[in-house]
């Protein structure tokens, strides 16, 4: 009995069809985690300009993934809350959360109350080491951009 339903499973998963099998396929990519769903929930509100729903939604996201407080971060941003965004990322490096766009977030953030052009720079050349394929572009665009503030910092006290 035991060997009948072994070579009927191996069977199945051999043939890749009926059976179940699929089901044993399926990747477990299309299992959402709730950061996720509050995630996507929080980046359709934004995209109806309900921004401080989706804050609510991205805050939500941003206890258990780096998305989710990459994600708060570039509305604090927006909203020229670059104070409060700091404070978040400080606090995500401190939870372990060391993307590279935790990073770039926090240089930008530094940028923008232009404070501490210095640590900007080394931490927008940790993100630029650290980005993959889809991050790389936005972290050399916030090193570029705090390397431009440095210069023009400098030329100002030089006069």
């Amino acid at each position: 009995m035991r060997r009948s339903f072994l070579f009927i499973a191996i069977a199945c998963l051999v043939a890749g069809s009926g059976c179940g099998a699929s089901l044993l396929r399926t990747p477990s990519a299309h299992l959402v985690t709730p950061a996720e769903q509050h995630l996507r929930r929080g980046e359709e509100l934004e995209k109806q300009g309900l921004v401080d729903q989706a804050a609510e939604e991205y805050s939500l996201s941003a206890e258990f993934s780096a998305k989710g407080t990459e994600a708060l971060s570039r509305l604090l941003l927006k909203q020229g809350r670059a104070g409060q965004a700091e404070r978040i990322l400080r606090d995500a490096l401190a939870r372990g959360q060391n993307s590279s766009g935790i990073y770039s977030g926090l240089a930008r953030s530094l940028l923008r109350q232009g404070i501490d052009l210095d640590e900007a720079e080394e931490l927008a050349m940790i993100a630029v080491k650290t980005a993959d394929d889809a991050d790389f572009a936005e972290s050399w665009n916030t090193l570029n951009d705090v390397r431009v503030a440095k210069r023009r910092a400098s030329s100002k006290t030089a006069r």
